[in-house]
């Protein structure tokens, strides 16, 4: 197996929405020497998408929240990463799922 090192960082790379939700009704105190009860039910809060980054050979990642999953925000995901995260790398492997989104042509559109 071939050794990367600072130079090339291999880091994949995932977009996963999730449901943003709030609690409805206030903790029930419970009786002494007892934890407090809750009621399960949930507001919906609307959604995000979270954009996962992680580094597949130190264990390591930063996660992005975007509101939206459109290649607008998969080009600026990739800028970050290249200009933030790793600006002193030679060049960066990454590891993607084949989305729609997730073509050079569309890094293109910054």
């Amino acid at each position: 197996m071939a050794s990367f090192g600072r130079g090339a960082p291999v880091v994949c790379f995932d977009e996963s929405p999730t449901q943003l939700v709030g609690e409805v009704r206030q903790p029930i105190p419970g009786p002494p020497g007892q934890p407090e009860r809750y009621d399960f039910e949930r507001r919906r809060n609307g959604t995000a998408i979270l954009c996962v980054f992680l580094n597949a050979y130190k264990f390591c990642g930063h996660v992005k929240v975007t509101d939206q999953r459109t290649a607008q925000d998969f080009a600026v995901c990739m800028r970050d990463l290249a200009d933030i995260h790793y600006l002193d790398a030679d060049h960066i492997r990454v590891v993607l799922d084949n989305f729609s989104t997730h073509t050079v042509k569309k890094l293109k559109s910054l």
